[in-house]
């Protein structure tokens, strides 16, 4: 079984996301917020996903593809605007799984994640449902 999202606009950086005290910032409340309603389109999908799941015989491939339009400055070089890709997993994966009370993120192995270019920023997700493919507590 597979879930494709798409979500308007951009991932938020982890590093942006909390103060030095551990709390949210007012960005990141917002952003978390706009992620929320982005996401409630998605809700019927995300329930049968979660139904789907059984956390004794399935783990969760996971693609996350961050679409910006400024990837690279004038002069070519990678831009530092298009921050890390790893930090901008952290809250787009505690979103979604916000919509999957059934399944913890713990089970997303695979996890892919990548950047590319688009004049119209986006977040595109998909979830895949995959059998177990190595033995579970088997004494070697």
């Amino acid at each position: 079984m597979k879930l494709y999202i798409t979500i308007p606009g951009r991932g938020f950086s982890v590093n942006a996301a909390y103060t030095r005290n551990h709390a949210l910032t007012a960005a990141a409340r917002r952003w978390k917020l706009n992620f929320h309603k982005a996401m409630m389109q998605y809700a019927d999908e995300c329930a049968l996903f979660s139904r789907a799941f059984c956390p004794y015989k399935h783990q969760v491939k996971m693609t996350i593809i961050n679409k910006m339009p400024n990837l690279f400055t004038k002069d070519g070089r990678v831009s530092h605007a298009s921050v890390d890709t790893d930090n901008l997993n952290k809250l787009t994966i505690d979103g979604i799984f916000s919509f999957l009370p059934a399944i913890d993120d713990c089970a997303v192995f695979p996890l892919f994640s990548d950047k590319a270019y688009s004049k119209e920023e986006s977040i595109v997700i998909e979830l895949e449902l995959l059998e177990f493919t190595l033995p579970l507590n088997k004494a070697a």
